[in-house]
């Protein structure tokens, strides 16, 4: 199981981004030193090719644009989607974090129905041997000390 921003949400930073590397880069060639600022915001930009969460032999890595995180399935203890469609994890071994690269263009803040993203983690989780007893309460928040923006 495999998912990644929508492709609308990742050329949105990926084209911007090549521009602003190619520009920086030039500059940097022609000896302007604060260039190499306009390198690393097109490098910023070309990251968002490699974010995604993958659920592979019984692990669940989350590859941000700079931070990989990585759980055992059996290590689970939450699988959450918050009010505003983000889904998230919580595990025995570390603080909950979100899934910010899990598709959820198209979901709106008033659909009831869960992310399929999340139910098929909670099933596989399950089949893995997880204990999801503490399991996400019913709005959907996750623990107290989970970091909205500094996730993977």
């Amino acid at each position: 199981m495999v998912s990644r921003p929508h492709w609308s949400t990742r050329l949105r930073l990926v084209i911007p981004g090549i521009v602003v590397l190619a520009m920086g880069v030039l500059g940097a060639v022609k000896g302007n030193h604060l260039a190499w600022v306009l390198v690393a915001v097109g490098l910023f930009g070309l990251s968002e090719l490699w974010r995604s969460v993958r659920v592979r032999d019984g692990r669940l890595v989350a590859q941000g644009r700079i931070v990989r995180r990585t759980v055992a399935l059996t290590e689970l203890t939450a699988i959450g989607v918050s009010p505003v469609h983000r889904v998230w994890v919580g595990a025995a071994s570390r603080r909950p974090f979100y899934l910010r690269m899990v598709n959820d263009l198209g979901a709106a803040a008033s659909n009831p129905t869960p992310s399929p993203f999340a139910e098929g983690l909670d099933r596989l989780a399950r089949q893995a041997g997880a204990d999801l007893a503490g399991q996400a309460p019913q709005d959907g928040f996750p623990p107290r000390g989970t970091r909205p923006f500094f996730s993977a």
